[in-house]
């Protein structure tokens, strides 16, 4: 059975993946986001939409089983996550579905431009490294033939279990340090970042996972605003209200552990000057944590970020107002496709209604 957290990593890769709202120029993202199929065609039907109040369509999808108990399943999920948007949009005033195309408008005239790349320093053999340090592409950009036929499901043991656990804790501290408001701040490139997630893996003893797969040139994706997932890490500086999804993943004692979070750049109190610590921040008078000690399980994963860190309050104009609160909104949003589909998971159940529960809210929120 796979262990929850290495469940919530892979929902939150999928949820982040299915929501990451993609904005280009010369796209119809208003007929994808908010219109169902029948509505598609319609230039007129989608404008008509959009400017008017009524609740967003529901879209059905074709890959879920139809089943009764699934199909109840997903309606209880898209009426939580309705009301959960309902709330959210009651409490910033976004009552109208006017924001969303000024949103859209924003990104179209400052469409994301190629910037200058850095050529990958790749990590070289190394006396004090040892070869199973190195994942099997490391040094040639080749991903090695898998040693177990295809078609085959692998059931780990308990050893391989913990090594998962041990990778996928360390990944999830790599997280939280460049996302750190201290570390992802305007005016810092994604290159810098990337070369801080490198050095950081490197001193705890692990190997950037992305770095030199199929010849991937970076240790870290850093995907911005438009770009939907694996983007890499450039020249471009951070810019105030730029929403960036960081994947990071690490290998270490055999296994990869990988996770994902998106923020908000700047979106942090003017008051708020606190550094990363890598000590680890779980409370060991917790209730729960208690619990899981007391019974040998692993610790309760703890949600990002791992300590509060208070929003933005003071804003130099409505609109950036607004381009906040929306980022936070769709943040939101994918929070809760990746709880629920980790509540989806369990024995028994297809991929594709973990599939249909991430879509569930997508839809309840408008997104896709």
């Amino acid at each position: 059975m796979m262990p929850p957290a290495a469940a919530q990593s892979i929902v939150a890769l999928s949820a982040k993946r299915a929501l990451k709202w993609k904005l280009q120029s010369q796209s119809y993202h208003a007929r994808a986001c908010f219109l169902p199929s029948t509505f598609q065609s319609s230039h007129d039907n989608r404008n008509n939409l959009l400017q008017s109040s009524q609740s967003p369509p529901r879209r059905n999808k074709s890959s879920i089983p139809n089943t009764t108990s699934t199909a109840n399943h997903i309606d209880d999920v898209y009426n939580r996550a309705s009301q959960n948007a309902t709330t959210f949009d009651t409490h910033h005033q976004l009552l109208t579905p006017s924001w969303r195309t000024r949103q859209m408008n924003i990104t179209k005239q400052n469409p994301l431009a190629p910037h200058p790349k850095i050529p990958p320093q790749l990590i070289p053999p190394s006396p004090t490294l040892p070869p199973s340090f190195f994942p099997s592409y490391a040094h040639s950009g080749r991903v090695g033939v898998p040693h177990y036929p295809p078609d085959t499901v692998l059931i780990h043991d308990e050893a391989s279990v913990q090594r998962m656990t041990t990778a996928a804790r360390l990944a999830r501290r790599l997280l939280d340090y460049i996302c750190h408001p201290s570390i992802a701040i305007v005016g810092r490139t994604t290159q810098d970042i990337d070369i801080l997630l490198n050095k950081a893996a490197l001193e705890h003893g692990a190997y950037p996972s992305p770095l030199n797969y199929h010849s991937f040139p970076k240790s870290v994706c850093s995907s911005i605003n438009e770009v939907i997932c694996h983007g890499i890490p450039d020249s471009r500086r951070l810019e105030l209200g730029d929403v960036v999804s960081f994947d990071v993943s690490c290998y270490v004692g055999g296994v990869h552990g990988d996770n994902c979070a998106t923020i908000v750049v700047g979106d942090v109190d003017d008051g708020f000057c606190e550094e990363f610590s890598w000590e680890d921040s779980t409370d060991e008078n917790d209730e729960t944590t208690k619990t899981a000690a007391a019974t040998n399980e692993s610790h309760p994963p703890r949600d990002w970020p791992s300590s509060p860190v208070p929003h933005k309050t003071t804003f130099s104009s409505p609109e950036e107002e607004e381009r906040f609160v929306t980022a936070r909104r769709l943040v939101e949003a994918a929070l809760l496709s990746r709880d629920e589909g980790v509540a989806a998971c369990r024995p028994g159940v297809c991929l594709s209604e973990i599939g249909g529960a991430i879509h569930a809210v997508a839809g309840a929120y408008w997104y896709d």
